[in-house]
Parts: structure tokens; sequence; C-alpha cells
């Protein structure tokens, strides 16, 4: 009998670039080294658009906070990656803006799962 190993967040960290390294490949897009995506996922996993943390989110939704790109075009680099919710990932997809998303996350999304929790 194997005892699986818990992953580190090194671990998931590089599985995640490796995934974005493929899919940028694929769409013929630029995208970070490993290392600047390691000190991307040491930030603070919150929703750029909404504001929800990660722990919340997984509470909510049994799932991880995702990478959106603020302008899809751009690639996966570095001051163009963000953390969002699901919600927020597919409401934004490539119709609106980053600023337009920030907009109706802070005014619209971001009030209703905050009430929800008080």
């Amino acid at each position: 009998m194997s005892l699986k190993k818990n992953p580190t967040s090194t671990d998931l960290a590089k599985k995640r670039w490796y995934h974005i390294q493929n899919r940028s490949r694929r769409m013929k897009l630029p995208y970070c080294t490993l290392e600047d995506f390691s000190r991307f996922w040491l930030t603070e996993h919150i929703c750029e658009y909404c504001g929800i943390l990660e722990e919340i989110w997984l509470l909510k939704n049994k799932k991880k906070l995702e990478i959106d790109r603020k302008i899809v075009k751009s690639g996966y680099v570095l001051g163009n990656i963000v953390w969002a919710c699901r919600n927020c990932n597919i409401i934004k997809s490539d119709i609106l803006t980053y600023e337009e998303m920030k907009e109706i996350g802070k005014k619209y999304l971001e009030p209703k799962w905050k009430s929800r929790d008080a």
C-alpha cells in the first residue's frame, strides 16, 4: 500500500504553470517563467473582481480560484494575470474588459456574497 503524498504549494504552482505553458503554446500566447509564476502563486488568493477569498470560495463551491488574464490576447504574463472566482471568470469571459469587470464585481457581486455571509 502506498501513501498518497499531499501536494505542497510549490507542487501545485508547478502543476498549474505547466498547464498554462501548454495552453499558451497551443494558443501561441506569451507566458511567464516558472520563477515569475511561483511569485504570483504566493500572492493572496483573492478574486480580483468580487474580492472573495479562496477559503470562502472553497467552502461554497469546493473549487480553487482560477487564473484570469486581464487582457485575453496578452497571454499569461506577470501584470496580466489575476486570481478570479469561477463566477467572475465566466461573466468576464472575453466580452468584458478588465475595468468593466472590476466595476461590476465591486458594485454588484461583492455585496451579494458579503450579504450572504453576514
